[in-house]
């Protein structure tokens, strides 16, 4: 390179892993939107994608179809069911998919 001159190469791979990433994400969340199943399928495939524990606010983040109010009663019946725990209180509570 002469002096002066720039190169613009490792923005340009940055910017488009970026793009790349933030298509992948789209893509996930309308793979959810457009799918025929139940709401209930939908969040336990959330859990099955997760690799720790997720707060409320993140599994309604990743579910924008569903209600809080839904996704409270499906949080609720897979607590009894023993498929997920619930760790933590109030404003600290976190929900995982149990072993």
């Amino acid at each position: 390179m002469e002096r002066g001159e720039n190169d613009y190469t490792p923005f340009v791979t940055y910017l488009l892993g970026v793009i790349g990433a933030c298509y992948a994400t789209l893509d996930s969340r309308l793979s959810l939107l457009s799918s025929s199943k139940s709401n209930e399928s939908a969040l336990e495939g959330c859990f099955d994608s997760l690799v720790a524990s997720a707060s409320k606010r993140e599994i309604t983040d990743a579910n924008p179809a569903m209600s809080q109010r839904t996704i409270e009663r499906i949080l609720q019946k897979l607590q009894t069911e023993g498929r997920i725990e619930k760790v933590g209180a109030a404003r600290a509570t976190r929900y995982r998919k149990t072993c």
